[in-house]
């Protein structure tokens, strides 16, 4: 008699592909489903002040869920006198370290060129110079014989 492979599982081992996916009998699977996502949770922020020097200031901020307290995410803050904005750290001895860590330079700005240095350096560089036509201080005749 011929075996009849139709119907419900067969009571032999075997390969039980019978749920979604063919992962056995009612188990997830399938390309691109990967475990459902946990619904989203509520959290706050909780900043502490952790130390403080001259010139600097190094805070605490953990991101905790609301229901259980499980911290989600911590990070450490530096504000330093002389740097602009925030720096973020993940660990506290980085954030202490940088605090003691010398500023950097501030860049120079650079400073406006008058118009005789713009026409010396294209001068030296082989290009005709055009200079803005100066001003005389002297006032002119018209202005001179007012009346």
């Amino acid at each position: 008699m011929a075996q009849d492979n139709r119907g419900g599982p067969s009571s032999r081992g075997g390969n039980n592909r019978g749920g979604p996916g063919g992962r056995g009998p009612g188990g997830k699977g399938g390309f691109g489903k990967g475990p459902a996502r946990p619904a989203r949770v509520e959290t706050y922020e909780d900043v502490k002040l952790l130390s403080r020097g001259e010139g600097f200031r190094i805070d605490k901020s953990v991101v905790v869920e609301k229901g259980s307290h499980r911290p989600v995410k911590t990070e450490y803050r530096l504000t330093r006198d002389g740097l602009p904005g925030v720096q973020v750290f993940q660990r506290l001895a980085d954030a202490q370290t940088a605090s003691t860590a010398p500023l950097p330079e501030p860049e120079p700005e650079a400073a406006p060129e008058s118009p005789v240095e713009v026409a010396a350096e294209a001068a030296a560089e082989g290009g005709a110079a055009v200079l803005p036509p100066v001003e005389d201080a002297a006032p002119s005749p018209e202005e001179a014989t007012e009346h």
